[in-house]
Order: structure tokens, then sequence, then C-alpha cells
């Protein structure tokens, strides 16, 4: 795409800019923000602005038009997220909210607003911006956001780079940028002009010493590129004059102004090259992260082998298969219409949202569906004293022939939510009916709301009444956020970048809540993250460790590598916005380190239909199958510990992660995980990864409150966390007919997820002394999945098996939810009929 170049004139973005470059962008203007005349620096947190009277050299060194703006506005809004985070459709449904705004004024990020409105004005075929954002969150959001505003695409392929392989590789890549100012830890005014290539050992020492950034993302330096690669001519300072604001030799804080500056001819530099010719040349200079980082091609090569070895999936038959009539009609104690809700303190869920069109002799469109379904969902809340604000994450499940509709979907989901939306997950499942009958609905939602002004001791279920589901335009008594709703962060990275695949969309990668606890997390497939698409049917190269990755080789990805590059790919995604939500530093404190799933499921695409038949179709699920379980159970250790992204040295011992992978296993075999079966997945992937995270954070009343007691027999541990009572027994010790697993519980939790499973003919009522009574935790929510060959009557048995009579004498049940699906398997077992996750919350 063609791209503004938003430059400093640092290090960073130019770097960055020859990384675009690298990937197929074309820069065709450079634009800058700077102080008012006479000024060097601005009390900004979102622009470098010194040395900024260098900067049209810089754009006339690349013959680009420079476009520039003074900066007139203050840094006003500081929070993690930047605008409005009520959509407009919300707004417009609502009486009693402000009208929302596109901007915030006065702020120092709308100068950058009206910047790059001016220059899409000019330049009307810019289609991204190129940011050099590393480590700064404030930067990258406010950038993010006026690019959404402006329908522009952020690209910042340095964002969340590690520092060190960042500094090394601009020297190498023959970056000459010179410091222009130092500000403390260790760096004084002797510095200011040196390069680099001439600093860097100093600033690893410093790093060292005094923890300093060697790339300067603590504020330590600046910089100011006076040639690189993509100059066609280098820039010498003629005059300068060193600036001292603060003499301290142990603080010191001092710049350099460029009294003047000119260009200087670069007699070797390609003349007339074309964009191709320079991408070329860029290819012997920069270097590009692999794809794969080296915990991620561990499990690369763990899924292929498994694949490889893999033995064809039994496709069992049910005894007592219901009648094509009555397939998966299942719902418990109220009606496909009758979504139900329950509340327990912050915690609200909500299931089996969906809309049936009043019309029977025609198919609503779907852009109406999703409106009215919206609708009915803001009055739902709104009866709990919520609003979609207080959403953290939604579960979007489409009728398999619906994915194709998606985009239409997702153009109508936007409209209402604004900055730092929810978490989301979109699966396409089997729905009552293989044939889409006119008026049924094709769109199935639940989710999961944090509201921190609700009472944490406080239990409500309900199910809504029908006038609920009427046409009418419904109104919400609360769209904007209370100001005491301050206990929720998110990541929502949409710039392009080598990190993860961005969220170009109105979905955020994680959010935080319950006091950093709890982190839910949004679907991840294996997009490529420079480009954003899956590895089907292109070339990929996979870097060989046995020779060290000095050799590549490049071989046409198909079947076991297809699959093999989408598990380890989405697992990184994974992993890399575990470590950004919960921070590395949070990877080296608490008991669990970077904490432990609560739960999870994985969904894997089933082929439908084909020329294999039914025993080719079960080979390849089968492979897909064993080939995730390889992939969670080499990555989960890497996922709570943040993993290796670095490149692999031939001469270094792998014992270290080969431990691990063992040290693990029992934390792997606890999770309450499925592999089940999807119709439909994003962009045609072959596998999604949605889990539930607990980040090992405590309290200092947690702490207080722990304490172990060992019972007389010394086979199970008695753990009391403030009030809560909890009796862990070894939940790999299975039944013959039942399954049950359950995340081991910490000082910490205030969520508690149980997984039972089965065949149609167990007994569940025999997994009942192993739950938690409702003195000690309160049964929040169901997630039952299924197979197609079960009746309603049977499931309704299965589940009221799993619940203590207290809550099946009361109307207030916990919401339950439907998944229909043909395969439905765990680590240990391949042919589960039902599978129940118990969602509990500690009370």
């Amino acid at each position: 795409m063609k791209v503004v170049a938003l430059l400093s004139g640092g290090k960073d973005s130019i770097y960055n800019l020859l990384h675009c470059i690298l990937n197929g962008h074309e820069p065709i203007a450079v634009a800058s923000l700077g102080p008012g005349k006479g000024k060097d620096e601005l009390d900004s947190y979102m622009y470098q602005t010194v040395a900024h009277s260098g900067l049209s050299l810089i754009a006339e060194s690349l013959s680009l038009p420079f476009y520039t703006r003074i900066i007139t506005g203050t840094a006003i809004h500081r929070a993690n997220s930047y605008g409005s985070r009520t959509g407009q459709a919300s707004s417009s449904a609502s009486t009693l909210a402000s009208e929302s705004k596109s901007g915030e004024d006065k702020d120092e990020t709308e100068d950058m607003y009206e910047l790059l409105r001016d220059v899409k004005e000019k330049e009307p075929t810019v289609q991204g911006v190129a940011v050099g954002a590393i480590l700064s969150n404030y930067q990258r959001v406010r950038v993010e956001q006026v690019c959404s505003r402006l329908g522009l695409v952020p690209i910042a392929y340095l964002w969340d780079r590690n520092q060190t392989d960042l500094l090394g590789e601009m020297v190498r890549a023959g970056m000459e940028s010179v410091l222009v100012k130092v500000a403390g830890a260790g760096l004084g005014v002797e510095h200011l002009g040196r390069s680099l290539k001439q600093m860097e050992p100093t600033l690893h020492r410093l790093n060292k010493k005094y923890e300093l950034h060697v790339c300067g993302e603590g504020g330590e330096y600046e910089t100011f590129t006076v040639d690189c690669p993509i100059y066609k001519s280098r820039i010498v300072f003629k005059k300068t004059t060193t600036i001292i604001s603060n003499s301290d030799p142990y603080s010191t804080i001092a710049h350099l102004h460029l009294d003047e500056c000119i260009l200087e001819p670069k007699p070797n530099h390609p003349q007339n090259e074309t964009l191709e010719q320079l991408r070329a040349r860029l290819r012997s200079l920069v270097t590009v992260p692999p794809m794969l980082d080296r915990s991620s091609l561990k499990i690369y090569r763990a899924v292929r082998e498994a694949y490889r070895n893999s033995t064809a999936l039994e496709i069992l038959s049910l005894n007592a298969r219901a009648s094509e009539s009555d397939r998966a009609k299942i719902l418990t104690n109220s009606s496909p219409s009758s979504p139900t809700i329950t509340t327990i303190g912050p915690w609200l869920h909500f299931s089996n949202l969906s809309h049936y069109s009043t019309n029977s002799s025609s198919t609503l469109p779907i852009e109406s569906e999703t409106t009215q379904l919206f609708k009915s969902l803001i009055q739902l809340l709104s009866q709990k004293s919520s609003t979609l604000l207080h959403l953290t994450h939604l579960n979007l499940y489409l009728s398999p022939k619906t994915m194709n509709l998606f985009p239409k979907i997702n153009q109508v989901y936007s409209t209402y939510f604004g900055t730092a939306p929810p978490t989301r997950v979109c699966v396409g499942i089997l729905f009552p009916s293989e044939e889409e009958e006119l008026g049924s609905p094709r769109i199935k939602l639940e989710g999961i709301a944090y509201n921190h002004n609700q009472s944490h001791d406080t239990r409500t279920s309900t199910t809504p009444s029908p006038q609920l589901y009427s046409h009418s335009d419904p109104t919400s008594p609360l769209l904007e956020m209370n100001s005491e709703q301050t206990d929720r962060k998110n990541v929502h990275v949409q710039s392009i970048s080598y990190w993860a695949s961005a969220n170009i969309g109105p979905y955020s990668q994680s959010v935080i809540v319950n006091g950093g606890k709890s982190i839910y997390l949004a679907g991840q497939i294996g997009l490529i993250p420079q480009s954003l698409e899956l590895p089907l049917s292109t070339t990929i190269t996979i870097e060989d460790e046995d020779r060290g990755f000095e050799k590549k080789k490049k071989e046409e990805v198909e079947g076991e590598e297809i699959f093999a590059v989408e598990t380890s790919l989405s697992l990184q995604h994974l992993r890399r916005v575990l470590v950004v939500s919960i921070g590395k530093r949070g990877y080296s404190l608490g008991e669990g380190r970077g904490g432990r799933a609560l739960c999870g499921l994985c969904w894997i695409l089933r082929e439908r239909g084909g020329s294999s038949g039914e025993e080719g179709l079960g080979r390849s699920y089968g492979r897909r199958l064993e080939g995730a379980r390889k992939g969670w159970r080499v990555g989960y250790g890497f996922l709570r510990r943040g993993g290796k992204e670095d490149a692999l040295d031939e001469n270094e011992d792998e014992e270290e992660e080969e431990d691990v992978v063992e040290e693990d296993g029992d934390e792997v075999d606890r999770v309450p995980l499925l592999f089940v079966s999807a119709e439909a997945l994003p962009k045609g992937a072959k596998i999604e990864w949605q889990v539930c995270w607990e980040s090992g954070v405590r309290d200092e009343q947690d702490d207080e409150g722990e304490s172990e007691v060992e019972d007389d027999e010394g086979s199970s541990i008695i753990k009391e966390v403030g009030r809560t009572k909890w009796l862990e027994r070894d939940p790999t010790t299975q039944s013959s007919d039942v399954v049950l697993k359950y995340s081991k519980t910490s000082p910490s939790s205030h969520l508690l997820t149980i997984l039972v499973g089965g065949s149609m003919t167990c007994n569940f009522s025999r997994a009942r002394r192993d739950l938690p009574s409702s003195s000690e935790a309160g049964l929040l929510s169901l997630k039952v999945l299924h197979k197609p060959g079960l009746t309603q009557e049977q499931i309704d048995r299965l589940v009221s098996d799993l619940l203590p009579d207290e809550v099946l004498s009361t109307p207030e049940r916990p919401t339950t939810s439907f998944i229909c699906c043909e395969h439905i398997s765990t680590f240990e077992r391949d042919d589960l009929d039902v599978a129940v996750f118990m969602n509990y919350v500690f009370v």
C-alpha cells in the first residue's frame, strides 16, 4: 500500500520505513509535528521534537513531499485508551448518553489528526501510516485511533521487538543515527553527536549497570538519522549549539540545537532506482525477524511429527441417535428465542441470544439480523444495570453457511463499539437444522461482562420477558462508563507488525479485569502478522534449526506443513498477547510466573463432504487433532513462561526448554481443555485457540488468608483463601466413563472452571462430590458441548445430574449455552458425547 511516513527524524521511525519498503509498501510523503518557531522541545507525551528543524532535509533526501504542523495541544487524556468507548450505534440508541465525538478536543493527539487529514486530502492515494513505535503503548494507541478515524492502516514493524536485537540490526543496516539528546542514566554531554555504532558498547554497558533501555525507550536519549540506505543525500551538521537543561553529572539533560545543516550528495547511491530494485537492495541490509521464534519452531516440529504419525479418528455412532426432526433441540428450561442472563457479584454471563424473524416466508438480511441481535443485547444488559461497555468477551457462533457473510456482520458489529472493545471468538458450528430454514437464526451470541460497581455478594438469574425481542428501538439507561469503572485494561494492537496478528477491527486481543487477575483473550488463528494472511498455498520460509539457521529451505506448504504452521503461529500469537497483557516483569513474579489457563477450547476445522469419504475425513481430522494436542502440550510451558523469541544459537544446550515441557506436564493435564470440531473458522483457518487466563497476580489479603492443611490420609489439601475452602483432589484420576478436570487453584483465584464429560450413558451425578458446594462457590454458567445425535431429554438429564439439589429446586438457574459439534475430545479421550464447562465464582 502507499504510506505516509510519520517521522521524528530519529532512528526508530526511519528504520521502520525501511521495513515498510521491504514489505512492499511505497512511501509517498513525509509528515511530522513540531513546536513553534524558536522552540526545540515541548513537554509532550507523544512527539520527539529535538532536531525537528532538520526534518525537511530528510524529506528532500527521500525526494518526498513534506507535510508539517505546529503542536498546539497538550497531553490532556493520558489513559490506557483514547477516544470514546461507545460505538456509533450505541450512542444513537440512547436518549440519555451524550453525543459521541470522533476525537478528543484540545489533546495533542488532535494535532496529528489534523496533520494526517491534510495529508489524506492532498495525497488521496495514501492508505497507511508508518510509525516507529517500539514500546510506547501511549503513542501507538493514539496513532491507531487517529488512523481508524481517517480510514488509514497503521504500520509499526518495530512494535514489541527486542531492543538489543533492534539496536544491532540498525547498526548493521547502515543506519547512521547520532545522539541529539541525553537524559541521565549514565549519559552525558560528551555523548551528543556520537553515532549508534560508536555508542553501542556504551549503551549495553549502561543497560547492565542502570537498566537503561538500549533503544532509549525510557527517554534516556534521542537521535537524528543523518544517513541510511534510502537517503539519496547525507545530512551534515555544519553548526550546532549544545543546550544543557540539567548539569547534574548523575542526571544530565542536554540536547543539540541544529543551527545549520546541509545535504551532501552520495555519489555511489543508485540513480533512478525502482521500488522493486530498492527492495532487493534492502534485503541484504535489513534483518527481518523469523516468522516463528525459537519456542514456536519447537511447537512446529512437534506438531508436524504428531500429525504425520497419527491414526484415523474413529467415526463413532451413538447407540440411541435421535430422529432427524429432534436433532439438537436441546435448550434446557427455555426455548431457542429466550436467552438467559446470570450475575454473581461483578460477573455477568448471558447465552443463547439469537433473533428469529417474524416473517417465515423470507430471510432477514444478515445486517438486519445482527442489528436486532445487538438491540436485544443492550436491553438484556440493562436489566442488570450493565451496558456494552462492561462486556469483556463475546462468542459469536455462526451457522456454517453464514461464515461467508461475516464481513457484513462485522460491519454492523463494529458500530456498537468504540475504543477498548471486548475480545471475541467467531466460529461456525452446527445449528439445530442443517438446512437453514426461512426465518431461523444464523447467529448466536453469548458473552461475559465484568461490572466493578456491582456488589460482590449478590446472585441473580433471569430469563428475559418476550417483549425484549420486539422490533422497537431499545434504549439503555447507561451507555457511558461510570467514572468509578476503572478496573479494566485492554490490549488492542491495530498496527501491522511482526509481533502478532493485528486486530484491525472492533475487538481487542485481550481484556484484563478483576484487578489484573483475569485475562480474556480473543480467538487466535495462524495469520502471518505482516500480511494478515493464512499460510495457504504460499511459499513459506522455514528456518533450518539443524544448520543454525544459516541456510533456509523453501518448500510449498501443504498438508501437515500448513497445519503445523497455523498451529504454531496461533499459539505464538497467544503467547505474545499474554506477555504484553501481563507484562514482561509479571512473568518473573508470583507463584505461577505467567499464570495458568483457566479453561480453553481448541476449535479444529472439520472438512465437510468431498471425495475422500468418511474414512478420509476421519483421517484428516484425526491428524489435526493429534497435531493440536501435541502443539498445546509443548506450547503450554512457553505460554506460562513467555518463551524464547530469539533465534537459536547452534551451540546452545536445549535441555532447559525440554525441561520446561516436562515440568509443566501435570499442569497441562489439569487444564480444562477441549478439542472440538468447527464447521467453519475465520478466513478458512484450520485451527483457532480460545483461552481464558489467570495471571497469577496476588492481593495482599489473599496472601494473608492462605493456608494449607494436609488431611489424615495425605491425599488431598484444603486451601483456605479468605472465606473460600476448596477440596483439591487429583483431577487426572478418571472414572471409566466420566472425565473431570480443573486447573490448580491459587490464592488469588476468584474464578474456577471445571470440565465434566462423558458418554450419553454415563452417570454424571458421580461427579457431584468433586464439585464445590453452593456455600463455597456460585455457579455462574454452564457451556454444554454435545454431539448432534442427542435429544433434549438426554442432555437435560445429564446436565441435571451435575446440578446440586438447591439449584434444581430454584428458578434461578445458571446461564446455560449449547454448542453442537461432531467431535469432542480431551487429551485422553476421543469420543465424548457430552462435555460441560462449569464456571464458578468464589463467594
